[in-house]
């Protein structure tokens, strides 16, 4: 044994597990009085999804596993196959590499799974779910554990001639109930076996069994009806939710679609003309939460849409699943950096999610394992995308720096915020807007040329740039409770930003724009990791790295009438699937579609 590169470089030193009596020991030739330290002091398995396989016609069970002191930037020797206890089905289990996983760490690249249990091999029954390290001494197995993401798209599917339903026993433990469909009574055979779990539920007075008793009563008035549930935020509706619901109300008014948001919102009188607006935790939100057929949002659905006092993760193990509502991400920005670690098919259980081009469509379906479930139908708001240019405004809309700030949904009592300031204060962030919003050469153009700079900024970071915005005529900052962002951008003449993903935007109503990116260092490793998209090459206007770039394009910019070139029209034109109004229309279709499948 090389002890060097054991330590130096266990990546290439460790390829494998060896089972005995039970244990995991990392495959690697140490003296036997040794052995004791290659011993693999814990093992994980989850499983994030289980998923009709339409090309076999069985089940497909996908996850991720550590072994402890197991490197996973390659594939292992082991084999590994799937054991679905008590039903005499091993099937073989194929190692994964995944993006997310190597986004938390690079040594944990090849540490997913998939595999595909054939439906019609299995009896009635409860199945608990193993997997099984294969080694050339003992084989040895642990228990797949439930995650977030399988809970959120777990629901009863048909599969051959199957019922399957994917569940959270014990402590967590992730098994399969498994029922035959015989004949014409099979649904109802199994409509009967979910109502006993029901009563079981009642019985036990376990979470959520009187929200199960009110479903079950209420279930003859919402039989035959279609709900599409919609919402952004909590106090908000103005993304792509928005223009759905509104799209939805105008033209498809057949649907039984509601929005959810808080009745003291600034943002309810948009909707109150609509009709079908549901106060967030009221007993309609609640009862409708019980029947809805589709949960479509624009942010996260747990997060947002969730009534007050339905703790997420009782709700997820022992509610969501008897509701078996597809869930629809809208999106509220086009994905351009990897964002996998958040977005991966196996963390956020979503069924569909909307793209604005066959290649972000092809980077979620690839990279982030959605497969045919991204698709490129476009984003709802951009129906609403009509330049109304010609006002003599520049946008500057710099995004945030989660380095920088408390983010707002990890705010908490006794944060210390002051350190964070004093981090802003000194960061390059800010001197960087401070010396372009200050620029004099940048203020005898907007002069000249007599053009105000409206400064808009993140929502994270808004309140932290005191100072930054000068006591100028020519600048200002926007107040968000009094112009919407996308009137900001419908009506600006020029834009500036750096990484916000909002230029996408401004390319789809063809404004010339200016890339501010002048820390790609410090943003690619402490905020995003690269994605299918850079700018340089694939970008909508000049990428500038310093504040005389900027000023020397905004200047050319103001000179030329602002006049996007044809280079970048021709970029814009090939990177968006569409460029038409009918975005809405797509996205009814699609969900419809979803609605409507059996998978």
């Amino acid at each position: 044994m090389n002890w060097y590169e054991l330590f130096a470089r266990p990546d290439q030193a460790i390829g494998g597990v060896y089972g005995r009596g039970g244990d995991l020991y990392l495959d690697v030739a140490v003296p036997s009085a040794l052995l004791p330290l290659t011993k693999v002091s814990s093992t994980s398995v989850h499983v994030e999804r289980i998923q009709a396989d339409p090309e076999s016609g069985g089940v497909l069970v996908a996850g991720r596993f550590v072994l402890n002191g197991l490197p996973m930037g390659r594939p292992m020797r082991n084999r590994m196959q799937l054991w679905v206890e008590k039903s005499g089905q091993m099937v073989p289990a194929r190692q994964v590499w995944r993006s997310d996983l190597l986004a938390t760490r690079d040594d944990l690249a090849w540490g997913g799974f998939e595999a595909v249990v054939p439906a019609s091999a299995l009896g009635d029954g409860e199945f608990p779910l193993k997997l099984v390290f294969c080694t050339s001494g003992r084989d040895v197995s642990r228990p797949c554990m439930t995650t977030t993401a399988m809970l959120r798209s777990a629901r009863p599917m048909k599969v051959a001639d199957r019922w399957v339903l994917p569940l959270s026993k014990g402590k967590d433990n992730a098994v399969l109930v498994v029922r035959k469909a015989r004949g014409r009574d099979g649904d109802k055979d199994w409509e009967e076996f979910l109502e006993g779990l029901d009563r079981d539920q009642k019985k036990r007075k376990a979470p959520f069994w009187r929200a199960r008793a009110i479903r079950r009563a209420t279930l003859r008035f919402y039989r035959r009806k279609e709900i599409w549930l919609i919402g952004e935020r909590r106090d908000t509706a103005q993304d792509n939710s928005l223009h759905l619901f509104t799209y939805l109300r105008q033209h498809e008014r057949r649907r039984k679609a509601y929005y959810v948001i808080e009745k003291g919102s600034a943002d309810r009188a948009k909707l109150k003309r609509l009709g079908n607006v549901v106060a967030h935790s009221s007993w309609k939100h609640k009862l409708l939460m019980l029947h809805a057929s589709l949960l479509i949002n624009a942010y996260d659905i747990d997060s947002y849409m969730l009534p007050d006092g339905w703790d997420r993760t009782k709700y997820l193990k022992h509610l969501n699943w008897r509701i078996g509502a597809r869930r629809v991400f809208l999106q509220h920005g086009v994905t351009d950096e990897d964002g996998s670690k958040a977005l991966h098919r196996n963390r956020t259980g979503v069924d569909l999610v909307f793209a604005t081009s066959d290649r972000e469509a092809q980077y979620f379906a690839e990279h982030m394992h959605y497969g045919d479930q991204a698709k490129a139908l476009g984003f709802p708001r951009f129906d609403a995308l009509q330049p109304d240019r010609g006002r003599r405004r520049i946008l500057l809309m710099p995004t945030w720096r989660k380095y920088l700030t408390i983010p707002s949904y990890l705010q908490q009592d006794g944060a210390d915020n002051d350190a964070v300031d004093e981090i802003f204060r000194e960061s390059t962030y800010r001197a960087f807007m401070v010396q372009l919003l200050r620029h004099p050469k940048l203020m005898e153009a907007l002069e000249h040329y007599d053009y105000v700079l409206d400064f808009l900024p993140h929502y994270e970071m808004r309140n932290m740039i005191e100072g930054v915005v000068p006591d100028h005529p020519r600048v200002q900052r926007l107040d968000q409770t009094k112009v919407s962002v996308q009137t900001a951008l419908r009506q600006c003449d020029l834009f500036i930003t750096d990484w916000s993903s909002v230029h996408f935007d401004i390319a789809y109503l063809g404004t010339p724009l200016v890339y501010a990116r002048f820390d790609p260092d410090e943003y690619w490793a402490k905020h995003a990791r690269k994605g299918y998209f850079e700018a340089a090459y694939d970008g909508f206007g000049p990428v500038c790295g310093n504040v005389e770039e900027v000023v020397t394009e905004v200047i050319r910019y103001l000179g030329n009438g602002c006049v996007r070139e044809p280079e970048y029209d021709y970029r814009a034109r090939a990177f968006f699937a569409f460029e038409d109004r009918d975005n809405c229309a797509r996205a009814t279709a699609a969900i419809a579609e979803l609605a409507a499948s059996d998978g």
